[in-house]
């Protein structure tokens, strides 16, 4: 299968699961506020990251009186559903071995650190899938 052939195939599976696109890439526009923060964009390449992001705490300034208020963490979010509802519509027969293998290649996470004008600091937390890395990841296995 070839990489547009796996986005079309791709993009049928989610739209019938309710999560919107438009031509091969995924369109911020058409998502609801749920669905919001499952995504991320980046057009002209046909290459798509769904992702989550969370608060890993800090402080965020006031521009009132420039005094840093506390932020607090939040508790960290499941993982975007769409690597399921990809793998179960691509490779329903797939060993949880397999599923595993699969989610520990393409699932990436990390941090980063988000300042503000008067001086506070957030760390955000966020993890997430590149579309192209899972077809690659399939297609090495013979999953395609």
């Amino acid at each position: 299968m070839t990489f547009k052939e796996f986005l079309e195939k791709t993009g049928e599976l989610l739209k019938k699961n309710e999560v919107w696109i438009t031509e091969t890439y995924f369109d911020p526009k058409s998502h609801d506020k749920k669905q919001k923060e499952a995504w991320q964009t980046f057009r002209g390449t046909q290459d798509c990251t769904f992702s989550t992001s969370w608060s890993l705490g800090g402080t965020r300034g006031n521009y009132v009186d420039s005094e840093l208020e506390s932020v607090s963490a939040e508790l960290e979010p499941e993982d975007p559903n769409e690597l399921d509802l990809i793998l179960e519509g691509l490779c329903p027969t797939l060993s949880f071995m397999q599923y595993k293998g699969i989610t520990r290649e393409v699932m990436k996470r990390g941090e980063y650190e988000d300042g503000d004008w008067y001086g506070g600091s957030v760390t955000e937390g966020y993890k997430g899938f590149n579309i192209k890395d899972l077809y690659e990841a399939l297609n090495k296995r013979g999953l395609l």
